[in-house]
């Protein structure tokens, strides 16, 4: 699960906000030229703020732009755990994918 998937997803239960804690994640490549472009995308859907306090709940830094870049559509949580924030509902994320239906 990336960043973008993060800021989009919302508790299928209640539509509440959720919080994603991270066990495992793993940084992939990604071209310069694709990265610039997803990124302008992405502002224009949410604040820099917005993106950022997620960042720090996962606590991933970053030094400079190029650095929150990278990890906003580089870095993948590949297992975790997601809690609703209104509801208490939770879901595993095994193998980069949110499990939103119940087992």
């Amino acid at each position: 699960m990336r960043i973008p998937q993060m800021l989009l997803c919302c508790c299928p239960a209640c539509k509440g906000e959720l919080n994603v804690t991270c066990a495992e994640y793993k940084d992939e490549l990604l071209s310069k030229e694709f990265l610039a472009e997803k990124y302008q995308n992405l502002v224009q859907k949410f604040s820099l703020e917005e993106i950022q306090n997620l960042l720090n709940k996962l606590n991933w830094t970053f030094q400079n732009e190029t650095e929150l870049i990278e990890i906003v559509f580089g870095r993948v949580v590949y297992t975790g755990n997601i809690q609703c924030t209104k509801c208490n509902e939770e879901y595993p994320i095994k193998n980069r994918l949110p499990r939103f239906v119940k087992e």
